[in-house]
């Protein structure tokens, strides 16, 4: 009886630990990963909404990738490329959960690129903002709580993006990603849960964001 007593007492010992352990490994979690392992991320949404019209930087006119080289540049912070190099993406519509970054409920985020309703089948809206400077480079490698995007684009800024959010109807914290460009510039992607709300689009590396868009509607 001793026995299966002090074994009792051993394995409740055991669990405690147990418990303990995952209750401080949830606590440690950083709050920016556990937002980046979400998902909801998106391909580079810009080059698609400017559909081959030039976007003025402080060098002069640049032409954004599309196509295969538009496939290199949505790879980044975990994403994958869009959909088959040189076909042009949808529009504006698109199912609700295309839209969103869900994909469909059966075939996932691959069957909104087959059918053309990738990331670009949101509606986008091109936001025409006063200079914008990112005030950190780039790092891929980080995921960006709120802090650390008021640390890259300052209050103000992030202001703007939360306005987009509550006009969109979105109540989760804002968090962010870096995306790299084939040509040496950054890409900041800013979501609300799974939901894109903006991307601010610095094309020619120095700093200076040449291209904002916003999501119009869900």
């Amino acid at each position: 009886m001793m026995g299966a007593w002090k074994l009792s007492m051993s394995s409740a010992r055991g669990a405690g630990v147990a418990v303990a352990t995952l209750v401080a490994i949830v606590l440690a979690a950083d709050p920016a990963e556990a937002q980046q392992a979400a998902g909801g991320w998106w391909d580079w949404a810009l080059p698609a909404v400017l559909d081959g019209t030039p976007l003025r930087t402080a060098q002069g006119e640049v032409r954004l990738p599309r196509g295969r080289d538009r496939e290199e540049a949505g790879r980044g912070a975990g994403g994958r490329a869009g959909g088959p190099p040189g076909r042009a993406a949808r529009r504006g519509g698109g199912p609700p959960f295309c839209r969103d970054g869900r994909g469909h409920p059966v075939h996932g985020t691959d069957w909104c690129r087959d059918k053309g309703w990738d990331d670009d089948g949101r509606l986008w809206q091109r936001a025409s903002w006063p200079e914008v400077i990112f005030k950190e480079p780039a790092r891929e490698d980080r995921a960006l709580d709120r802090r650390g995007l008021i640390d890259v684009v300052g209050d103000i800024v992030l202001g703007r993006v939360d306005e987009r959010s509550r006009y969109l109807g979105l109540t989760d914290t804002l968090a962010g990603r870096w995306v790299k460009t084939p040509d040496g510039g950054a890409v900041l992607q800013v979501k609300s849960g799974a939901v894109p709300v903006a991307e601010l689009t610095d094309a020619d590396g120095d700093g200076r964001v040449d291209g904002t868009i916003l999501l119009e509607a869900l």
